[in-house]
């Protein structure tokens, strides 16, 4: 594959560590970065176990992102959630997880799996996050323009923000 505009990454999901293995083998030699992604709410997602189910079973998360890590030739990414819902904020305790086991970066949606996508965006436990650990972290939800993203990368000292379901609804409004 020719590159043409700089680094290409590649997303992937599930709960089967030897599936993720394999995958991850296969498309780490092909992209420069494997995430993976342990953030994803929907219905059909975690009712496999997959997504953000993933932040109920904390050392399936650990095992999932060393193995994954241990095979890649690219370095290994993940997008998780503060939790499954507000009762169970794990952020933290799921960052240190995926730092010690190896993840290069960590990309961190300020919402629950309950929340889905509305309401307000947790800031302060992206900011939490971003303290606890090491590693870039990546700040994402509810940055909608210049002065959302501003605010997310000055109230939290995230390394970056990724903007998901906005680009979407920007472009429609063309």
């Amino acid at each position: 594959m020719k590159r043409r505009w700089g680094r290409f990454g590649v997303q992937i999901f599930g709960s089967d560590i030897q599936a993720l293995s394999y995958s991850a083998q296969k498309v780490s030699k092909d992209f420069d970065i494997v995430d993976i992604n342990m953030g994803c709410p929907a219905p059909k997602v975690v009712k496999n176990g997959d997504g953000s189910k993933l932040l109920q079973n904390l050392d399936l998360v650990g095992k999932i992102v060393e193995e994954v890590v241990k095979v890649s030739q690219a370095p290994v990414t993940v997008k998780i959630r503060k939790g499954w819902n507000k009762k169970e904020d794990v952020s933290i305790q799921v960052a240190k997880i995926i730092e010690q086991v190896g993840a290069s970066l960590l990309t961190i949606h300020g919402r629950t799996r309950d929340e889905f996508f509305s309401g307000d965006v947790d800031l302060e436990a992206i900011k939490k996050v971003k303290e606890a650990v090491k590693i870039p972290v990546i700040g994402n939800g509810n940055i909608i323009d210049e002065e959302s993203a501003l605010k997310m990368f000055e109230y939290t000292g995230v390394d970056g923000i990724m903007i998901g379901r906005a680009t979407m609804r920007k472009s429609m409004d063309i």
